[in-house]
């Protein structure tokens, strides 16, 4: 028996990541010292957060993929090249402004911080180290293009929630500037391709 179906991946990406950073805590420390890291907790909001982290970069990335096809007829081997960045400006081409302004901007500087350490998780390579200055002691810093990271200070439920949004809020920046709709409402999976199949990022009809 074959099924017709369609996936739609960005919803799927972002609710789990949304779903993950809920099960995080607000803190990486014992509530009666605050000074010292419970590293039980660590570990809980490591896992947790580490999820929510690679599924939001991937909506992130999901999302331009779509909406390079909406634009500009990407083929999915059209769309095996080029990083996010490149895509990103590809997508607000040629208004240079648009680029600078976004790049300027808290979302963009969000992105990369989740970005960098996205990479770093995924291609870990012994990037954490330990900072006898922090706060809690020994808590693992990183250095990179994003920036100076606590990571136990990141991978808290607040802050996670917060990047999330903020890279929801890019995709829905880069959606207004180029007049692309975003169907939040839409179903992950629809069962009837030839009759219901949409994309989760679409033309209006003002530019179709």
């Amino acid at each position: 028996m074959s099924y017709n179906y369609l996936i739609n991946m960005e919803p799927i990406l972002i609710n789990s990541a949304k779903t993950a950073a809920s099960k995080m805590t607000n803190s990486n420390a014992y509530p009666a010292f605050p000074e010292k890291l419970d590293t039980r907790t660590f570990k809980h909001n490591l896992e947790f957060g580490f999820i929510a982290l690679i599924m939001a970069c991937t909506y992130v990335e999901t999302c331009l993929n779509t909406m390079c096809r909406a634009l500009f007829n990407s083929t999915s081997e059209d769309l095996r090249t080029g990083n996010a960045k490149d895509k990103i400006e590809k997508i607000l081409s040629p208004s240079s402004i648009r680029i600078k302004e976004l790049k300027a901007s808290k979302t963009w500087s969000d992105y990369m911080i989740c970005l960098d350490l996205r990479n770093d998780f995924v291609h870990y390579k012994s990037n954490f180290s330990y900072d006898p200055n922090s706060v809690y002691g020994r808590g693992s810093i990183r250095k990179g293009k994003g920036g100076k990271v606590d990571i136990v200070k990141f991978f808290t439920r607040n802050n996670m929630e917060e990047h999330i949004d903020n890279l929801s809020r890019l995709i829905q920046e880069l959606a207004e500037i180029k007049d692309l709709k975003i169907n939040e409402s839409i179903s992950p999976v629809i069962p009837d391709v030839s009759d219901k199949a949409h994309d989760y990022i679409c033309k209006t009809t003002s530019n179709s």
